[in-house]
């Protein structure tokens, strides 16, 4: 193994985080950054330690937020409430047409996919360890790069010079 390269698995540096006495986690901003007052300082040096603090903090958002979700989500559904009943109203006036109908159904369908994609919704993040721990196509001069993926342009450039 060369000295440029990490390990398989291992992250240098390492994502540092700090763990209160109830078990709330802050991630650290740089490496060496103090540890706040009652806190205790630990780090993952591995992907699967990595992948496990992003389960939990993913966790702990989910938990912290959820509340003020719920809060949203009522508030929401309550305005979509009066705003089904205004179109139902509309949907049995005389003067209604076959076109109108059909938008109202519409509308309302949409209205009812979207309550439904809030309720599913969840809190996914994710570390920079974790998406920059790949080998790109050249590993001696780009090990641990962010992929870059040429623009429209670059490749209209390219295909015109052949």
């Amino acid at each position: 193994m060369t000295q440029w390269r990490n390990a398989p698995g291992i992250i240098d540096p390492p994502v540092i985080f700090f763990e209160n006495k109830v078990g709330k986690v802050i991630i650290a901003p740089h490496v060496d950054h103090p540890t706040p007052e009652g806190y205790i300082r630990k780090e993952c040096k591995y992907l699967h330690e990595v992948d496990k603090l992003t389960k939990r903090m993913n966790q702990q958002d989910f938990n912290e937020f959820s509340d003020l979700m719920a809060k949203d989500r009522e508030i929401m559904r309550l305005r979509r409430e009066k705003t089904r009943k205004t179109l139902r109203q509309r949907m049995l006036a005389p003067d209604c047409t076959a076109f109108e109908i059909a938008f109202i159904r519409g509308a309302l369908a949409k209205m009812d996919a979207r309550e439904k994609e809030m309720t599913e919704f969840t809190i996914k993040g994710y570390f920079h360890a974790r998406e920059y721990d790949s080998a790109s196509t050249d590993p001696i001069d780009n090990y641990g790069a962010q992929v870059k993926v040429p623009k429209m342009s670059d490749r209209l450039a390219a295909l015109l010079t052949k």
